[in-house]
């Protein structure tokens, strides 16, 4: 009789210790470029968000770049924090191919984590200009110096005067800007086709130029 309430207590004390495993083991965290070699399982993913979709079902579609690579995290719900291009995430979930394209399905929106905001990143014109693909459609925050001002654009330049940028702003709050003035562009990294190279646009709510403590160079 004793033997058999000492099984019962062993099967007991092995399932709690099991639980407290699986609690313990946390999802392999990999690169977007190695989601292939890790299909069916639980892994942790980070990139920043180049596409944001909510469907008709309430679930939402987030296309993550990392360097190259790009992936799809589909979330079973909304996550509790709004989501901009530009913003680097976390998710944890399952590795699936879904119509020749890996994807992580997150089951719960707890699961995806915020780790900056783009505005919180400052850029220098030199970055921008050497991995433009890295950041073309996201919002960006860029420091520069402002050079020739138009009607709705001006030009941002470095301190060296060594790349410039155009900065697309239609909104005639920015009259106090002016040459050599010291600034941060908060903007989208959009490829204008009319001119064949790359610009910022002030076009959203969160978007706008912040001025340096500086008044000039």
């Amino acid at each position: 009789m004793e033997l058999k309430y000492y099984s019962l207590l062993f099967s007991i004390v092995g399932i709690a210790v099991l639980y407290v495993l699986s609690l313990l083991v946390q999802p392999t965290v990999i690169s977007l470029q190695d989601l292939p070699q890790y299909e069916g399982k639980q892994v942790i993913v980070q990139g920043t968000v180049i596409k944001n979709y909510q469907t008709i079902y309430g679930s939402h579609l987030i296309t993550l770049k990392e360097n190259h690579t790009t992936a799809t995290v589909f979330v079973e719900g909304s996550p509790s924090f709004i989501i901009e291009y530009g913003d680097t995430i976390q998710a944890e979930g399952a590795v699936q191919q879904y119509e020749d394209e890996w994807e992580i399905v997150v089951d719960d929106e707890k699961h995806i984590s915020l780790l900056q905001k783009w505005q919180n990143v400052s850029f220098p014109l030199w970055q921008l200009a050497g991995w433009p693909e890295r950041y073309k459609d996201t919002n960006v925050n860029v420091t520069g110096y402002v050079d020739v001002i138009y009607d709705t654009y001006f030009y941002l330049i470095d301190k060296e005067e060594k790349h410039s940028i155009v900065v697309f702003c239609a909104s005639p709050t920015y009259g106090t800007l002016f040459p050599g003035k010291e600034v941060s562009v908060a903007a989208t990294f959009i490829f204008d086709e009319c001119t064949f190279r790359y610009a910022l646009d002030v076009c959203k709510e969160s978007h706008g130029i912040f001025f340096s403590q500086e008044e000039d160079r």
